[in-house]
Parts: C-alpha cells; structure tokens; sequence
C-alpha cells in the first residue's frame, strides 16, 4: 500500500522521524493531504498563468491607449501649427507687434495687473466661496497657491480646463474623508460663472450702443449669439436655485431612473442643487466673475487701440469678446493658440477691422508668460507633500 502513494518531499519530510509500523488508516490520511497539497500547487500554477494573461493584456491595452494619445497629440499639433503657419503667411500674424511692450512699457504693469486681479485673486475668491457652500473649507492662502498651479497647468496642458483638473487633485488629496463630488461639481460650477461673468459684461456692453450693432453687415446675428448663450446661462442659474419640492422637480425624478450613467448624474445634480439655500453665494460669484472680465475686457480693449487700424465701436467689439474666447476651450494648444488666433482675426475681419490675430497674440501671450510663475507653488506643494511624507513613521 506504501508504494502505490506518490509521497510529496513535503510529507516525506514530515515522516522521516517517524517509524515504520502505521497502521493503514494513517496513510490514508497521508495520503489525501499529499493529494490536496498536489491540487494546491495545481491551483498556484493555474492563477500565475492567469495572472500572467491578464497583466499581457492590461500591458496590450496601455500600449494602445498610449498610441492613441501620441497620436491624439500630433494630431492636434498639426492642426494649431497648419492654422498658425496660415495666419503667419498670410500676413495676419505677425511677431513684431511684441515691440509695443517695448514701446508702451504701461503694458507690462497692465498685463501684471490683470493676471493677479482676475485671474488669480478674483478667480480664487470665486471658487473659495463655492466651495465653503458645498461644505470644503480650503485656507485662502491654499485656494491662491492652487489657483496659480492651475494657471500652470493651462498653459502646460492642451486647452482651458486643464487645470481645473489639476486643481481637483490637490483638493482630494487635501480633503481625503471628503465626497469627490462637491470638489468637483465647485470645479464645473466655477468654469460656469466664468463663462457667465464673460456673456454678462457682453450683454451690458452692448447695451450702451444698441444701434451700432444693426449698422455692422453681420453684427446682428453674431449679437443674437451672445444674446442667447447669456440666456441659457442665465435660465440655467435660475433653475439651480428655483425652490422645487423635492419630488416635484422633473429633472431630479428623471435622474432616478435606473438608467446606466444617471446615479452620478443625480449626486452632481443633488450637490448643484444646494446652492437654491445659498443663493447670497451666487451672487458673490457672479459679482467676481463680471468684474474679472470687466476688467479684461478693457486691457483687450486697449490692446485693439494699440494694434488695430481702423475704428471699432466698443459695443460691437463687446458682442465679439466673448465669442472669441469661447473658441478657446477647445483643447487643441494651451491658451487656445491658433484656435483663439483664427476666431478673433475672423470675428474681426467680419467688421472690417483688420490685426483680430495680432491682438489675441499679444494678450494670451503675455498672459501665458505669467503663468508660468505658477511652477514656484507647484514646487512648494511638492515639497511640502515629500517632507509630510517624511515625517510619517513607518511603522
């Protein structure tokens, strides 16, 4: 009976201080525990082939995803430099204008002036009010230093947003116990008042001179465009803090049905939908976004003085702003480059002023230029995270 059981050295080893009078009940029981330890090992081989099918395919897939994003890349570059080298042929663009920094040293003072105002001290109270109605309380100090290193990244990464994301990084490593939905809906919440702010002072800009848009050929229906985005804008916003019950909004009912997709759709909606009880934030926000490109508004407006030829109505030139940097957030090159380029040399072309490109070039440029200096707190935050990290005990 002995030799008809295939020992493991395993069990051998186990019976080697033994003697040899078992009784057969014994190896029987030796017997299925060198049985079981075969199927264990059976098992181990199975799962590491397993495992090792499955690591070839996530690497397949990644090499894949990485092809397409190279790919993606070139793709977009291709397009931003055959709009860039057009522009530049055709003479509508053209690189000696940054001589008027030199020529008009006040554009250096206003170029700083508008980038701390608006875009980082406006910008971050905006987003620091947000995000204490949605229950994130962040020091102002830290909403500034994120608000720079998101301004980095937008110049470092394709298109407007690219910081914002960024940014929601930071916050969720900052606020681990907090849900990432009122992070991020504070996020998509503050790019919509930045929109809003931007078609507010449009609207009120072309309000001053209602009757210079109808003498421009085309002024009427580009007007009826910005007329109806602030609509939507507006409409949207007052839907967001109308007093619903709370089964008698149609949307929320929607949201619960159980369709693929709708669960995330009802928390963003739900965490939107607290701002009805917290409307004095709404306006604050609104406020700072409307005086942010106010005042952008009027250094690009300067900047058509300096550089265009020929006369521009400002209430004409208000119905076109916002249209142009709309174009912008298509994440083609960052700041919108050709892209931005192309729409205001059209929209300007449109009527009859000439330098539309020449203009955008000057002002994303100078810009772009300055947020680069939010790589200094992105390497504070970093270092800040390594010596936390450091002083963790290890065990």
């Amino acid at each position: 009976m002995i030799s008809t059981i295939q020992l493991s050295p395993i069990v051998c080893a186990e019976l080697w201080p033994l003697n040899n009078d078992l009784t057969p009940k014994k190896w029987m029981l030796i017997g299925e525990k060198n049985n079981q330890l075969a199927v264990s090992r059976q098992r181990l081989t199975t799962n590491r082939s397993l495992n090792g099918e499955l690591l070839a395919r996530k690497i397949k897939l990644i090499n894949s995803q990485s092809l397409l994003l190279q790919g993606s890349y070139v793709a977009k570059l291709v397009v931003v430099a055959g709009l860039l080298c057009w522009l530049i042929s055709s003479g509508r663009l053209d690189f000696s204008k940054f001589s008027l920094f030199f020529e008009h040293q006040e554009l250096f003072i206003c170029n700083a002036v508008v980038w701390a105002i608006c875009g980082l001290i406006l910008s971050g109270l905006r987003w620091r009010s947000l995000l204490t109605s949605l229950g994130v309380v962040v020091p102002l100090k830290r909403v500034f230093m994120l608000q720079a290193i998101g301004l980095f990244f937008n110049t470092a990464v394709p298109g407007a947003v690219g910081g914002d994301v960024v940014k929601a990084l930071y916050l969720l490593k900052d606020n681990p116990q907090s849900s990432k939905t009122p992070l991020i809906t504070s996020l998509l919440l503050d790019r919509f008042f930045g929109l809003f702010g931007l078609f507010i002072m449009a609207v009120f800009a072309m309000a001053l001179h209602p009757a210079s848009l109808l003498r421009q050929e085309h002024m009427a229906s580009l007007a009826l465009t910005t007329l109806v985005i602030f609509l939507g804008a507006f409409f949207t916003l007052l839907w967001i803090t109308a007093r619903f019950q709370h089964f008698a909004d149609p949307l929320l009912r929607l949201l619960r049905l159980p369709i693929p997709g709708f669960r995330w759709g009802l928390s963003f909606y739900e965490a939107l939908r607290t701002f009805r009880n917290h409307r004095l934030t709404l306006v604050k926000a609104t406020a700072y976004a409307s005086l942010a490109h106010g005042l952008m508004m009027l250094y690009f407006w300067y900047l058509v003085h300096l550089v265009a030829t020929q006369p521009l109505d400002f209430s004409v030139f208000a119905a076109l702003y916002p249209l142009g940097f709309l174009s912008t957030i298509i994440p083609l090159a960052p700041g919108g480059m050709g892209v931005g380029h192309t729409a205001f040399d059209q929209l300007f072309e449109m009527v009859g002023v000439q330098g539309g490109a020449n203009i955008f070039n000057l002002f994303i440029v100078g810009q772009l230029a300055l947020n680069c200096l939010g790589f200094i707190p992105l390497l504070i935050a970093k270092k800040q995270q390594a010596s936390c990290l450091s002083n963790q005990p290890i065990f």
